[in-house]
């Protein structure tokens, strides 16, 4: 237990502010909760990643002008 709270400072926070069911949850499994806060940080740093990329290319990306109307005859 001691080792997954030195790990995670997020660990450590749910352990103080989150109530009487973190403290159990990481008394049982220090390492599976340990575990599930590193894969959770994983995806959100992938999600992040991808809505940058996307934010950045729509400001970056070349302005398409709309096509000229054609006289109607």
């Amino acid at each position: 237990m001691c080792y997954a709270l030195r790990k995670s400072k997020q660990l450590v926070k749910s352990l103080l502010s989150a109530g009487d069911g973190w403290k159990l949850r990481i008394a049982n499994n220090p390492q599976g909760e340990l575990g599930h806060k590193g894969n959770n940080m994983k995806v959100n740093m992938n999600k992040n990643r991808k809505l940058r990329q996307i934010t950045q290319g729509s400001r970056t990306g070349p302005r398409q002008k709309p096509a000229p109307k054609q006289p109607q005859k």
